[in-house]
């Protein structure tokens, strides 16, 4: 039996994400268009999946606390919320064309969540750290 490691399909569902992503962004019929929002609530579903078993491994003693892991899961919803917004945009176009995906309101739950998650970190980050630091931390950020 292989491993269900939450973190590796966390990274794979945000991996393939980004290059379903590329690979639709010339144009999206309306199936595309709803395959392609399904990977990014799916992306989002494994990635919260893998922050909350980092957290609560943590949390129990079961592993130590581990800033790589927590970075690795930022940079992830970083990529998966620019990601999210291109899917939005295509979704967007879609609409106008006449075609409104049924997954669509759910792709947004996901979407505001995902923004909302990234959004506190950089608001943790910036709370924390000197004054000087501020600048540089939100030119990395916005990367």
């Amino acid at each position: 039996m292989g491993s269900y490691d939450p973190f590796v399909f966390a990274r794979l569902g945000v991996n393939e994400f980004d290059a379903v992503i590329g690979a639709h962004r010339a144009a999206m019929n309306c199936h595309d268009c709803e395959e392609v929002l399904q990977r990014g609530i799916g992306a989002f579903r494994w990635l919260e999946r893998a922050e909350e078993t980092v957290v609560q491994a943590e949390n129990d003693c079961l592993a130590p606390y581990s800033p790589e892991a927590h970075a690795a899961i930022e940079e992830l919803y970083r990529l998966l919320t620019r990601q999210m917004g291109v899917a939005d945009a295509h979704a967007r176009q879609v609409i106008a064309g006449g075609f409104t995906p049924d997954n669509l309101a759910e792709f947004h739950d996901c979407q505001a969540r995902a923004k909302a998650w990234v959004d506190t970190q950089a608001a943790i980050h910036a709370a924390t750290l000197p004054h000087e630091s501020l600048t540089e931390y939100a030119r990395h950020a916005a990367r």
